[in-house]
């Protein structure tokens, strides 16, 4: 870390880091979120909450924490904003160089902040991101983000540019923000916010973020616990308002193209658009209307008329595509469409495209028969 930087921060009384984090009925988890905070063994920081018209006793415990580390500062909504826009609020509050966005319910490793700013200062990257560990709080079991190391090893502790390293940066990674410390000034020059929506609202800061850096450093060690099946996320209800996933999608195209970075990025955004709708739509409480905008007017809006297999990086991404437009069956409806995907999957030494195409085939083929038999 530059010390010279550090020092002059402090001469005008501003902070190295500022951490924004919404808050919104957490009460179970603030306390236990605040001290792995607050307890951080770099200390330069402000911690900006924003208290989102919580009904429980947060803004009390806030108070209460504000009282004894001055660090703390409590803002309050008097009416429930929701995530994005209360995020967006705790930016244009920060003073810091470096910004990173917390969620009230998840809790970090004491070295977080000391680890994220050392790699991002000494690499004059623009922002550092690291994996997570996701916890299931049903039974305390935790796994790691992304599944396999590997993913990242390649990229680990350098300073590289996203469009070189797509799919190491994007996929796999969450987009959440709690695991990216980000250089504030960029934020602001590149007029990145939170989209506000009901849910995915971090979906295209994610994404535009990582996409707009000049460069990126990946550390190898899971800093953040982040707590799932808690019913208290600030973000949930993915899937009871499941058309915000599609939002997310046409406004990261909208901007991919504003911004002159499509030509770099396209392959990952129908790659990332099309696997997040399908995972969306298994499990959307109205499935059908999420379908019905997919394969009516969401084609044009997300750019999603007549794809070829070229524009996505696998044989099993362009399968999901076909039957999101086309129907589940679609791609048994023309044989040659399928085994033209696998024929290319071949091609491309797409191993787990060509065994999941197969075995959708296979499974779709026995759904079929069983059903006429039936009849």
């Amino acid at each position: 870390m530059s010390y010279k930087k550090l020092d002059w921060y402090k001469m005008k009384n501003r902070p190295l880091l500022s951490v924004v984090m919404p808050v919104h009925n957490p009460r179970q988890y603030l306390s236990p979120c605040l001290d792995s905070v607050l307890q951080q063994t770099f200390r330069d920081f402000e911690l900006i909450a924003i208290d989102d018209a919580s009904t429980d006793d947060s803004l009390s415990i806030l108070k209460q924490y504000a009282s004894l580390d001055k660090r703390l500062q409590v803002m309050h909504n008097e009416k429930s904003l929701g995530a994005a826009c209360t995020r967006n609020r705790g930016l244009y509050a920060a003073r810091g160089e470096y910004i990173i966005f917390l969620d009230a319910d998840d809790y970090f490793e004491l070295d977080y902040f000391e680890n994220m700013i050392a790699k991002i200062s000494s690499t004059k990257a623009d922002v550092a991101i690291c994996p997570i560990l996701l916890r299931d709080e049903r039974d305390g079991t935790e796994s790691f983000i992304p599944k396999n190391i590997s993913q990242i090893t390649e990229i680990v502790g350098k300073s590289v540019c996203p469009d070189k390293f797509v799919k190491r940066l994007f996929y796999g990674m969450p987009y959440a923000p709690f695991n990216k410390l980000v250089r504030r000034e960029m934020l602001i020059e590149k007029r990145i916010e939170f989209q506000d929506l009901n849910n995915s609202n971090d979906v295209y800061f994610g994404v535009i973020t990582i996409a707009e850096a000049n460069t990126v450093v990946c550390l190898p060690k899971p800093y953040v616990h982040y707590r799932y099946n808690t019913g208290t996320q600030i973000s949930t209800k993915r899937y009871k308002k499941a058309m915000c996933i599609c939002y997310a999608f046409q406004k990261i195209r909208e901007e991919l193209i504003a911004r002159g970075l499509w030509g770099k990025f396209s392959c990952m955004y129908y790659d990332l658009s099309v696997l997040a709708i399908y995972s969306v739509l298994k499990k959307a409480y109205e499935p059908q209307i999420l379908l019905d905008y997919v394969q009516g007017e969401g084609k044009v809006q997300l750019g999603f008329n007549n794809l070829c297999r070229y524009e996505f990086s696998s044989a099993r991404l362009y399968g999901l595509y076909k039957i999101l437009i086309y129907g589940r069956y679609a791609i048994l409806g023309n044989r040659r469409d399928i085994f033209s995907c696998i024929l290319m999957a071949f091609k491309w030494g797409d191993l787990l495209g060509i065994y999941w195409l197969l075995g959708h085939y296979i499974m779709l083929t026995m759904r079929g028969l069983k059903k006429y038999l039936k009849v």
